[in-house]
């Protein structure tokens, strides 16, 4: 049977003064590969003030096109991520952190995702990665700039260190034109388009036309078959995916789990004050709970 490929547009929010595009999760998409969260932060001149908030069961990766965060979180780190720099925060059984950046910062532009931890992970310890620039592979192909950011491409593999089979690559045209292209067969796909037009023609026919903003959300790949991609110069984009897992994934505020035992326990432990606090920044963002 063949499975339809589809595009999902942006749900505009405000995230602590900072204008946010929301792409996953959707009502016709909850996730793609262990990807269950993307969202697009600004471009925007107002800076960053999130405040500390809590984890489980999940890794945050942070990829900014322009301005700066500094990450504070539970375990001490400290460090300020800029333009081609990866943030990796894995929360396993907790985790909280902070976000903010200076008011004469440069604007903010970015994207962060949320990845599900494999069911064996989830309540593991938590941990952080943070690579600098020279650390990731960076590589082209038929007109286009590749960066890995994690996981396996093109015969690429970054450093970061990953639990689940999941790839998230930028990728920026040089000069309009078209290519043929192989990924992993046994993977969900989604191509996020951050500037410029793309589209793309599927191996049994179907075709879909990306804008900025907008999400393309595609099937495993059959062996050997190679869609078509043209693209515009200038067009930044983002592909993102990877193995699902065999489970359902839950979800309550910034919380992921598979059992929903975990986040009741997540939700009563930040509540009552039992997460441990973020060195330096003593505030907190209540859980909706707390204010109904």
């Amino acid at each position: 049977m063949q499975q339809a490929i589809f595009k999902i547009e942006a749900r505009y929010h405000n995230m602590a003064g900072v204008p946010v595009q929301r792409i996953l999760p959707s009502r016709t998409c909850r996730a793609i590969g262990p990807f269950v969260f993307l969202d697009h932060m600004g471009p925007t001149d107002e800076p960053a003030q999130v405040a500390p908030h809590p984890h489980i069961g999940l890794s945050t990766l942070t990829w900014l096109f322009s301005g700066e965060m500094r990450h504070r979180d539970s375990l001490g780190n400290d460090q300020i991520i800029r333009p081609g720099e990866v943030n990796w925060m894995t929360a396993g059984r907790g985790i909280v952190h902070s976000e903010r950046a200076d008011s004469g910062a440069p604007p903010l532009h970015g994207l962060q995702c949320w990845v599900a931890q494999c069911r064996d992970e989830e309540q593991g310890e938590p941990s952080f990665q943070h690579l600098g620039a020279p650390q990731l592979p960076r590589f082209s192909d038929d007109g286009v700039d590749w960066t890995l950011i994690a996981g396996h491409w093109m015969e690429q593999h970054s450093p970061l260190a990953i639990q689940w089979p999941a790839f998230f690559v930028e990728g920026r045209v040089r000069a309009p034109g078209s290519w043929h292209w192989h990924y992993p067969g046994c993977h969900a796909l989604g191509i996020y388009l951050v500037t410029g037009h793309l589209s793309v023609r599927w191996h049994d026919g179907q075709s879909l036309s990306l804008e900025a903003g907008e999400l393309g959300v595609f099937p495993p790949l059959r062996e050997g078959a190679a869609p078509e991609i043209t693209a515009d110069s200038q067009t930044c984009f983002v592909c993102l995916g990877g193995e699902p897992f065999p489970e359902e994934r839950f979800f309550d505020w910034n919380f992921v789990a598979s059992d929903k035992a975990l986040l009741a326990q997540a939700r009563a432990d930040w509540i009552a004050g039992r997460f441990p606090s973020v060195p330096g920044d003593d505030s907190r963002i209540p859980h909706p709970a707390e204010s109904s």
